[in-house]
């Protein structure tokens, strides 16, 4: 016997299972039992010749926490003239985060192009560990990253910060990007700015914002 599954975001759902049941056996058989946990097309009793298979599906409901394998099995028996035999088929479904969450990212107006103020703001319910803030673009060289309360760090290509910034749910912090700017080659494409970093139950976060400097 033979059950299939998928994998499900957090906090889950409605799995459908595509079963399948074969009579090994040399004579006829009824399928008499068969336990699969929820609704579908899976219909029995139903008689199975020898080498006969049976094939149906059926939906099932799974919860679990981002993170978690959840597991189980579907049961038949078949019944003949020459005696019963039972199959068990396991399943499993990895329930996963639904998707980045999503950091607030924008620029502070009014400043100087040598240098840009960048608002990180954390408006959802978890609280977050910004581990990365970046900046990348046309006629932007090495450069340096300052975030209230956190460490400083420079990157070839762009600015970059590699310390970690608590970010509490309702909370926002601001960064400071420090540019070493090529004039010849601004307006070209806008400088970017990405937030990278994790909840404190494992779900990566990310923000995004983007400016055409030279305009």
């Amino acid at each position: 016997m033979v059950a299939s599954a998928a994998v499900l975001q957090a906090p889950g759902g409605q799995v459908a299972l595509e079963i399948t049941v074969r009579n090994s056996g040399s004579t006829a058989a009824s399928l008499d039992f068969l336990d699969v946990g929820g609704g579908g097309t899976c219909t029995v009793p139903r008689q199975l010749e020898a080498g006969e298979t049976y094939t149906c599906s059926a939906t099932i409901d799974v919860i679990g926490a981002a993170g978690q394998v959840v597991s189980g099995a579907v049961v038949a028996r078949l019944n003949g003239d020459g005696g019963s035999a039972s199959a068990e088929a396991a399943w499993e479904v990895a329930i996963t985060f639904p998707g980045p969450y999503v950091l607030d990212v924008s620029f502070a107006p009014g400043l100087p192009l040598g240098h840009i103020v960048v608002n990180i703001g954390n408006a959802g319910n978890d609280d977050v560990l910004v581990e990365e803030v970046s900046a990348s673009g046309a006629g932007v060289g090495n450069g340096e990253t300052t975030c209230k309360g956190e460490a400083t760090g420079e990157s070839g290509g762009g600015a970059s910060s590699k310390g970690r910034l608590s970010l509490p749910a309702g909370t926002s912090a601001s960064c400071t990007i420090k540019l070493k700017l090529n004039p010849l080659l601004l307006g070209l494409w806008p400088l970017t700015v990405t937030v990278d970093g994790a909840t404190d139950s494992g779900r990566a976060a990310h923000g995004l914002a983007q400016l055409l400097l030279g305009d």
